[in-house]
């Protein structure tokens, strides 16, 4: 995936300088098991989602058989 910097000066981006305009790519997967930002990515926790976003999700219906 990548996303396009759209400030309007250049930005730092991990010590590394960026140029405004430039298109910066990026791994879902990795961002999604930054230690910082998802403690456990792997373990099964029902109450991870706060319950204002969790209200907001669609209910999913089980698989009829």
């Amino acid at each position: 995936m990548e996303r396009r910097l759209h400030e309007e000066t250049d930005q730092l981006l991990g010590g590394v300088p960026v140029p405004s305009g430039a298109t910066v790519p990026f791994s879902a997967y990795a961002l999604h098991h930054l230690p910082r930002l998802r403690p456990a990515p792997l373990a099964f926790d029902p109450d991870r989602r706060p319950p204002v976003r969790a209200a907001c999700m669609p209910r999913t219906r089980p698989a009829a058989g």
